[in-house]
């Protein structure tokens, strides 16, 4: 958020979502992807209708090893966003843990 600066609301949440998907493609890390969509087990294209976009898959895209999800603002991470992020990652994968991640 210090790229970004202080704000809220969804402009705000959108831009440090941006700024985070950058600082970590900057770091250069071959098992840390950002803005990766699932949908029944199978990686898909970015806006895919139904399916869960993640803000950080790390490991791999087919074998992830934790998810981590950005919040700002009182966004929260429920236990049913988690179960639902979690039933449409590849099989035998979904039980990895599914992290909040504040800037």
């Amino acid at each position: 958020s210090s790229t970004v600066g202080p704000g809220r609301g969804p402009v705000y949440g959108t831009n440090v979502h941006t700024a985070f998907a950058d600082e970590v493609a900057a770091l250069g890390r071959s098992d840390i992807f950002t803005e990766v969509s699932y949908l029944n087990g199978q990686v898909v294209t970015y806006g895919t209708p139904g399916s869960v976009r993640l803000d950080v898959v790390v490991g791999s895209r087919s074998a992830p090893t934790a998810i981590w999800d950005l919040k700002t603002g009182s966004a929260a991470l429920s236990p049913a966003r988690i179960a639902q992020i979690q039933s449409h990652l590849p099989p035998g994968f979904q039980n990895v843990p599914v992290l909040e991640v504040r800037p």
